[in-house]
């Protein structure tokens, strides 16, 4: 069985997974969820709040999901 090669960015040496979707409003709505979501994740780790942390997570994952980037 053959891997699908998703398309890569190099940043600082690392590579990073490009969304497939096209520019548009819709892309540009998940990008600023996934924005909110990650500094939520860091709100709740600077209250070392475990639940609120893992909820910011999921968060986060399942905007990353929408893009196409996991």
């Amino acid at each position: 069985m053959e891997m699908l090669k998703a398309k890569t960015k190099k940043f600082k040496g690392r590579s990073y997974k490009i969304s497939p979707l096209k520019e548009g409003p819709y892309k540009k709505g998940l990008v600023k969820n996934l924005m909110k979501a990650r500094r939520e994740v860091k709100v709740a780790l600077d209250k070392k709040d475990k639940a609120l942390e893992r909820k910011a997570r999921n968060k986060v994952h399942k905007f990353k999901k929408k893009l196409g980037e996991r």
